[in-house]
């Protein structure tokens, strides 16, 4: 039997040497006022990515999620499919455990109650003006859903009171690593309450200089990064644009929620004003040339994302470990299937490719071996193949 071997999954970092810069570029994607300008907005840059083969996270609100089911349902299929990208999450208002966004005095309950409350609101949808749960699906465990993964990694902002209620129902329901900003450097390896934290040592807001060219923008945040106070090499840094960056004022949560009440009601109607279009334009040769820059001084700077960094952390790349990570060994396993040449024994093409899609979603490594009856014979072999 002639026998096809596919690697279904993204590549490995084995091969990769260590440095000591990384960038990792983030998106959040929130922009619910316009969804058809920010599903085609996110489609473009996951196009940039792919085309300059550099990693990208997408950190998508429950709310837009629900938008894309409408106007892209494709869409977080073809984010979650790409071998550069990675579907992340983000908490927003009016979620009542968003930072200053204590509008159900949350804080003041147990913590029985808190946990309750967050998981109803990360598995339930969202009403934009009331700012309680529906009674459809959503939330964090709406986009695992969608995507065939439990998001690797989330910002959840949060009030100190609340932090540890939220990210215990983030972890339960499958979290693996969290997003924070601070004065402080975050390492590799660096952990909150047993969760690790994505290493950041700037934030580049790329948005912030539109003028400034791409090898002065990032030279200049790698040369912060390694003054970040407690940072230690492998230094990163974190390239962050908004989906609404490319086309509009400011994003729609800054401007129903951040510019209105911090109470409910709101208006979800109100909008922001559009960017004119050669500003948008600028934008968007601006982002392009840094993916650019990046991807073209690979041999210095290493470009990862969410579940890459976790896969230098599995590997033992964190340098100077924190405290809080014991050394521990390694245990590597792969897996692999026979498509044999009985038809009977075939499996359903659906049904593969979701199972291979969630096997490879949090790194396991699977090899198929084809029979060449199967090959010939499964009128979607071809289609499985490339899905795979």
């Amino acid at each position: 039997a002639l026998a096809l071997l596919l690697l279904a999954a993204a590549p490995a970092l084995a091969d990769d040497p260590p440095r000591e810069e990384y960038a990792i570029f983030s998106i959040n994607v929130q922009d619910f006022s316009y969804p058809q300008r920010s599903a085609a907005t996110v489609r473009k840059i996951l196009e940039i990515h792919e085309k300059y083969e550099v990693p990208v996270d997408f950190y998508l609100t429950g709310t837009i999620a629900q938008c894309y089911e409408t106007v892209a349902p494709d869409l977080v299929e073809r984010i979650a499919r790409s071998p550069l990208a990675s579907v992340c999450y983000h908490v927003r208002p009016p979620a009542p455990y968003y930072v200053r966004y204590d509008w159900m005095g949350l804080s003041e309950k147990d913590r029985a109650e808190q946990v309750r409350v967050v998981r109803e609101y990360e598995t339930h949808g969202l009403d934009l003006a009331t700012g309680k749960p529906t009674a459809e699906d959503g939330g964090y465990a709406a986009l695992a859903k969608s995507a065939g993964y439990a998001p690797v990694c989330a910002s959840l902002q949060s009030d100190g009171a609340l932090s540890r209620a939220v990210q215990s129902v983030f972890v339960d329901l499958g979290l693996r690593m969290m997003a924070v900003h601070g004065t402080r450097g975050i390492n590799l390896g660096d952990r909150r309450d047993g969760t690790y934290l994505r290493p950041e040592h700037f934030d580049l807001k790329l948005f912030h200089y539109p003028e400034r060219t791409a090898r002065d923008l990032v030279e200049d945040a790698f040369a912060q990064a390694r003054r970040a106070e407690g940072a230690r090499a492998p230094y990163f840094v974190g390239i962050k644009m908004h989906d609404n960056d490319f086309f509009a004022e400011e994003s729609a949560w800054v401007t129903v929620y951040q510019r209105g009440r911090r109470s409910p009601p709101w208006d979800p109607s109100r909008r922001s004003p559009l960017l004119a279009e050669e500003d948008q334009a600028d934008m968007w040769r601006h982002y392009e040339s840094t993916v650019a820059w990046v991807a073209g001084a690979k041999d210095r700077i290493g470009a990862v994302n969410a579940p890459r960094v976790l896969e230098m952390v599995g590997r033992g790349r964190s340098g100077n470990s924190s405290s809080e990570a014991p050394a521990r060994s390694v245990l590597h396993v792969s897996g692999t299937m026979h498509i044999e040449t009985r038809r009977e024994n075939w499996p359903d093409p659906e049904a593969l490719v979701a199972f291979f899609r969630r096997a490879t979603a949090t790194g396991m490594r699977w090899s198929i071996g084809a029979d060449i009856g199967w090959l010939e014979g499964e009128p979607r072999a071809r289609e499985v193949i490339r899905a795979t």
